[in-house]
């Protein structure tokens, strides 16, 4: 009997529990001394959504791969750093995790490889920023830098070694590396890395805000690499998938310039149509952007003034050229982007069209829009076109008299004098051989 009520005892609680809709704690699973974050995503392991993590396995862990560490020579090596650099995103939380980044950079190191040991001692001062590694791997880092970069590419680095905030989440702090290696002009130097911490974050941390910033630092980084359907894959990712966010315009410009980017001439012959093709892409990825976000003027002039590029030096398409920069002047009239926009234009007129007398419209347009120095000198093209191409000697002469009254003490005027000599010349010797007539004629 006494048997039976102890088994009855045990078995109520039990009944319970599994009668229960929550499972029971991770800390009564595992044991005290477990930690327990927030549960994984599906689909995800655990590991890589920050689950339940045990710190005395992963000081096991540790115990185990820094001894390895220490043995790890030739074909060994890489196996060793991936299971290290492994070992930093499942135990992120723990306190060695900075010793494995530092570790991760001295392997890095001895297997040769500047860019990711100077990407694992950037980690260490943005996501373990008080550990006691962290000025020793500043002190590395620019070292490093020294060795590995030019001196130009190193002013970019450098401030990968002083991050502008150690506040926040992990998520925060990873991500703010992650984007500071896209935007560095080293982002070519860091890219292989660098990649590989930005699909961890997206592992890692798949809900977060900041993904599409996440998105825009790798498509940066293919972009620098040279890998460039990547890149254009991961703009257009932001583009469909987050196209409300801050990201997404500069996302558009970001396919433009891939699509249009320069080629060999070579390359260019035996790919002509193709050439064409991606540039009448990008040309629709500009107009896209322009009618998505309207609200974005400084965004709206850079695609419109690369659109007015695109027809005119890559297409060949001069006459749509001439209209954008029409476009670019009525938006921003007064502006110096509309003014070279319209010094565009009627350069085009005359040396692509040969239609002078738009090019005396367009040029007439910045002489009614802005002051000198670039009015008076547009008068005096004006009246060489008149007198060169079109074959109007008076109205060549009425402009430079005009030019002469308005502006009189510029350098414009002084060339429009001459050309007034010049012209009155001309056409006194033209009377004067009328006037002779047959009968002063020489034999």
């Amino acid at each position: 009997m006494p048997s039976l009520l102890l088994l009855i005892a045990l078995t109520a609680p039990l009944a319970a529990q599994d009668a229960s809709s929550g499972a029971a704690p991770a800390s009564e699973i595992m044991g005290a001394d477990s930690t327990t974050i927030e549960v994984a995503a599906p689909g995800i392991p655990a590991v890589l959504s920050q689950g339940a993590v045990s710190p005395a396995l992963g000081l096991a862990e540790w115990s185990f791969l820094s001894g390895q560490a220490d043995k790890a020579r030739g074909d060994a090596l890489p196996a060793v750093i991936a299971r290290i650099d492994l070992f930093t995103l499942e135990y992120p939380q723990l306190r060695e995790a900075a010793d494995a980044q530092w570790l991760l950079a001295k392997l890095s190191l001895r297997a040769g490889d500047d860019a990711s040991a100077m990407t694992a001692l950037a980690r260490i001062l943005h996501e373990h920023p008080d550990s006691n590694h962290a000025q020793e791997a500043r002190a590395l880092f620019l070292e490093l830098g020294r060795e590995a970069l030019s001196r130009k590419l190193l002013r970019s680095a450098q401030s990968l070694a002083f991050p502008k905030t150690t506040k926040g989440s992990e998520a925060d702090r990873m991500a703010g590396l992650v984007t500071a290696l896209g935007k560095s002009r080293a982002a070519a130097f860091f890219s292989k890395s660098a990649l590989e911490l930005a699909r961890r974050f997206r592992e890692r941390f798949p809900n977060d805000a900041g993904m599409p910033a996440i998105v825009e630092a790798a498509a940066k980084l293919e972009e620098a690499a040279q890998r460039y359907p990547a890149a254009e894959l991961d703009y257009r990712e932001i583009t469909s998938v987050f196209p409300d966010s801050r990201q997404a315009p500069n996302a558009y410009l970001g396919i433009a310039r891939i699509l249009s980017r320069p080629h060999s001439w070579a390359w260019r012959i035996f790919h002509g149509d193709a050439f064409h093709q991606d540039c009448a892409k990008a040309v629709s990825a500009l107009d896209d952007l322009i009618r998505k976000y309207p609200e974005r003027k400084d965004l709206t002039l850079t695609a419109l003034e690369q659109e007015a590029s695109l027809f005119g030096r890559r297409l060949g398409q001069y006459q749509s050229a001439i209209d954008t920069d029409g476009k670019i002047a009525d938006l921003f009239p007064g502006s110096p982007a509309g003014l070279s926009a319209l010094k565009d234009a009627a350069d085009l007129a005359h040396g692509e069209l040969k239609d002078y007398a738009l090019e005396v419209q367009l040029r007439r347009r910045i002489v009614d829009g802005y002051p000198a120095p670039d009015a008076p000198a547009q008068l005096i093209k004006i009246a060489k076109v008149e007198k060169d191409n079109l074959g109007d000697p008076t109205k060549a002469m009425e402009v430079c008299e005009e030019v002469a009254d308005k502006y009189p003490r510029t350098n414009s005027a002084r060339a429009a004098r001459r050309m007034i000599r010049q012209l009155a010349s001309s056409k006194s010797k033209g009377a004067g051989g009328d006037a002779r007539g047959p009968a002063d004629a020489k034999p």
